[in-house]
């Protein structure tokens, strides 16, 4: 019976190792996962923090680009309109000194013909 006895104490104390064992993995595995998961869910927090930052520096260089564009575009139009004025006003001037020489180079007539 003695050898029954200590079978039975081998037994349980292996089915107690083994459970015990069991237990110890499981946690392990457990554990193990949620540190998986944890750091992955941190390089995925960083990564997406990553791409906004980029999507709002660019958002940034793209509006500070349009806002230039337009301002050049402003003075554009501004300096092609004063050169339309000085345009302008060279032709109305270079006309009105045309006239003039036609002007002072024809002589008046007058009322009289020359017959004599």
């Amino acid at each position: 019976m003695s050898g029954d006895v200590l079978g039975d104490v081998l037994k349980d104390g292996k089915d107690g190792l083994q459970d015990s064992l069991g237990h110890t993995l499981s946690t392990a595995l457990d554990t193990v996962d949620t540190a998986v998961e944890d750091t992955l869910e941190s390089a995925y927090e960083k990564v997406s923090d990553a791409i906004t930052l980029a999507k709002t520096k660019i958002q940034t260089q793209t509006d500070a680009a349009k806002q230039e564009l337009q301002q050049q575009a402003e003075n554009l139009r501004h300096h092609a309109a004063i050169a339309a004025w000085w345009l302008f006003i060279s032709l109305l001037t270079a006309e009105i000194a045309a006239a003039s020489a036609g002007w002072l180079a024809v002589p008046p007539a007058s009322g009289k013909t020359d017959s004599s």
